[in-house]
């Protein structure tokens, strides 16, 4: 069983949810390991299993933006870890950290479509 479109879209709308300011600013709760997450299309839950936030870890060498979640649907109450799910939020063309490192940001211009 592969997970729907509409699944992974909010899967990744809600990695963004792994940093603590994004998470109240939007108004929801920090996504944390062991939450369940659902579908409000297909009503499907997920588990988290595993939450990255590069931004907000113990390591300040790798403040790099990346933020990503693992999580595995459930299935009659159990959590089905043989369709483990990777979501990851895509590119912020207002975070400076979703750009290569260069010297001078700033001189880094985005065309935007």
């Amino acid at each position: 069983m592969g997970i729907s479109d509409s699944s992974y879209q909010e899967l990744a709308k809600q990695v963004y949810n792994t940093e603590p300011a994004k998470a109240q600013s939007n108004g929801y709760n920090v996504v944390n390991v062991g939450d369940s997450l659902s579908d409000r299309y297909t009503k499907k839950q997920y588990q988290v299993l595993a939450v990255q936030d590069n931004n907000n870890d113990a390591d300040p060498t790798n403040d790099n933006g990346m933020q990503a979640m693992a999580v595995a649907p459930i299935v009659n109450g159990k959590v089905d870890t043989t369709q483990i799910v990777i979501a990851y939020a895509g590119t912020n063309s207002a975070d400076f950290l979703d750009y290569p490192l260069t010297e001078n940001r700033s001189s880094i211009n985005v065309m935007l479509v």
